[in-house]
């Protein structure tokens, strides 16, 4: 477009000094005066230098990532967002700002889970088995007696390639880091001595059908309420149990709402940090690799130590608070592994099609020991 218009502008200009010659020839002196020259021709005018490649779009931009949590307080999955936050910023030079949602401000899990699906948030941070729904392979991540706890979890996952990884990605979910988050205690009104207590009872977990199918092994239903739901649904008698990690029962009050805390045995659980691939796809290549390694860094240096301190922290802070601590010990223990056990095996015979994941999993969480 710009070598048309140059075209056009010289035969413009050609024709009006042939205009203004003309005219000078027909008003002007005598006929001893040489005529005026006539103009050159018009030149064609030079063709403009092929332009360079353009750089990235939006390369020296600012870009604004979104990313929520359904935990408050001073959960890992928080601590990591909020070190994530500061890191990632200062590696982008200011270029990315971090914009962070704790305790569901971006809606409850399910919303926060199809928000980052379709783009309209960047990331957020969950326990891996809500990604089931999704990805049903990572059921087997809750089968009991896979890890000895949250640590050992955390580091099998985070060291190796998952085969389930792809899956995520198909589903628009990269996942950026899986991390530490607590061993899963149960806590209720009822001061509980043996497995046969736990009968009848109502108990709220995370979704997942090894959580579930562990849960009905003791005797209770399940109930699938919202997080932000569980102290609420404990006060008022909807749920007589709860079954999460003292980091999600402190921050939350769950000293308010319930007496006992039982302590044993502790299944290790993670959280996925993950984002949109729909939104990671739209940032240029180096804000790309500033979240990858951001995301790492904060999760090797920072979380594998913070979590089980903040654990303690937590389980502390409950029994200060009022709740009575129930370490089960003997037969009352030896029957809570059996019923857990007997829930994993249970699991895996119903689904035969997960036991090459399980197997896969295992050998990798054997190695990390």
């Amino acid at each position: 477009m710009k070598v048309q218009r140059s075209k056009k502008l010289a035969i413009f200009l050609a024709v009006v000094m042939l205009f203004s010659v003309g005219l000078m020839a027909a008003c002007g002196g005598g006929g001893d005066e040489a005529p005026p020259p006539a103009p050159e021709p018009a030149q064609e005018p030079a063709q403009e230098p092929a332009q360079e490649p353009a750089e990235p779009a939006g390369s020296d931009e600012n870009y604004i990532m979104r990313i929520g949590v359904g935990a408050g307080g001073g959960n890992p999955q928080v601590k990591l967002m909020d070190e994530f936050k500061i890191v990632a910023e200062e590696m982008s030079g200011g270029r990315l700002t971090v914009e962070t949602y704790p305790a569901g401000q971006l809606g409850t899990l399910a919303q926060m889970l199809q928000s980052v699906q379709d783009g309209s948030v960047a990331g957020y941070f969950m326990p891996t088995n809500y990604f089931s729904t999704i990805v049903p392979e990572l059921e087997v991540l809750d089968l009991a007696g896979l890890f000895d706890d949250s640590s050992h979890a955390a580091r099998t996952l985070m060291n190796n390639d998952l085969s389930f990884e792809p899956q995520l990605e198909a589903a628009n979910i990269i996942p950026m880091a899986w991390l530490y988050l607590n061993d899963m205690l149960l806590t209720g009104n009822k001061e509980v001595s043996s497995v046969s207590d736990f009968s009848g009872l109502k108990v709220w977990c995370n979704p997942g059908v090894p959580i579930q199918l562990q849960m009905e092994a003791l005797g209770m239903t399940t109930s699938m309420l919202d997080s932000t739901e569980v102290v609420p649904s404990m006060q008022n008698g909807t749920i007589d149990m709860a079954l999460a990690g003292a980091p999600f029962f402190l921050p939350f009050g769950m000293q308010d709402a319930a007496d006992y805390l039982i302590t044993s045995p502790m299944r290790g659980s993670c959280a996925l940090f993950a984002v949109s691939k729909i939104w990671f796809d739209t940032m240029p290549a180096d804000i790309q690799e500033i979240i990858v390694a951001a995301s790492d860094q904060v999760n090797r240096e920072i979380i594998l130590d913070y979590g089980p301190a903040f654990q303690e922290t937590c389980i502390e802070g409950l029994v200060d608070g009022g709740m009575t601590k129930i370490v089960p010990e003997g037969q009352f223990l030896a029957d809570l592994e059996a019923a857990y056990a007997g829930a994993a095996t249970k699991y895996l015979e119903g689904n035969p099609d997960k036991q090459g994941v399980y197997d896969e999993i295992k050998a990798l969480a054997d190695a990390s020991r």
